[in-house]
C-alpha cells in the first residue's frame, strides 16, 4: 500500500526501487509531497487517469548511476517523470502529451520548470515518451524569463524551447 502523500499517490512511487521510506531526509519527503499536492493531484484530477511516477527522489548515487544531470531537481526530491494511463477514447500517449498542455495552460507560474520528452523515434520505442515537472527553485524559478521554464526534447540530453505551434 506504502506512506500515502496524497489522494492519489505513496511516498513510495517517487523513490528509486531499492529506497526505504525510513531513509527519505525531511527535507525531500516534503518537497516531493509539495509537488505531489500543488501539480500531480490536480492533473490526476483534471485527466482522470492514473500517473505513473517513472523517477522522482534521486539520491546523488542514483543519478549519478542514470545519468542525471549534477544538481538536478530530482536530488531534493522536488521533480518527477512520468507518464499518464489510457483511457477510454485516449492513448496513454494522447494522455501524457496533453498532461504536458494542461500543465503548462493551468500551472504556469507553479512549475519551475516543465519538459515534454519524446524519444519516440530517436530509439525508434514507442514507451520512449515522458513530461518531467519541477517545483520552482532558485535554479528554474518558473517565470517567463526563464528560457529553460518550458522545453521540448526529441533526443537524450538535447533540449530547445517550447513553441506553440498555434502561436
Amino acid at each position: 500500500m506504502g506512506l500515502r502523500i496524497s489522494e492519489h499517490f505513496t511516498l513510495e512511487e517517487f523513490l528509486p526501487k531499492d529506497a526505504q521510506t525510513s531513509a527519505v531526509p525531511l527535507d525531500i519527503a516534503k518537497n516531493i509531497e509539495a509537488l505531489a499536492a500543488s501539480l500531480l493531484e490536480p492533473l490526476r484530477a483534471h485527466c482522470g487517469a492514473p500517473i505513473a511516477i517513472h523517477s522522482g527522489w534521486r539520491p546523488p548515487a542514483h543519478n549519478a548511476e542514470v545519468g542525471g544531470v549534477a544538481g538536478s531537481d530530482h536530488q531534493r526530491g522536488a521533480a518527477a517523470d512520468f507518464h499518464v494511463a489510457e483511457t477510454y477514447g485516449a492513448t496513454w500517449e494522447e494522455n501524457t502529451i496533453a498532461a504536458f498542455d494542461w500543465l503548462r495552460e493551468n500551472k504556469a507560474g507553479e512549475f519551475g520548470q516543465l519538459i515534454l520528452e519524446d524519444h519516440r523515434h530517436h530509439y525508434d520505442l514507442p514507451g520512449k515518451l515522458w513530461v518531467h515537472v519541477s517545483l520552482r527553485s532558485a535554479k528554474h524559478g518558473g517565470t517567463n524569463g526563464d528560457k529553460n521554464r518550458l522545453l521540448v526534447s526529441y533526443a537524450p540530453r538535447e533540449y530547445a524551447t517550447w513553441v506553440d505551434p498555434l502561436a
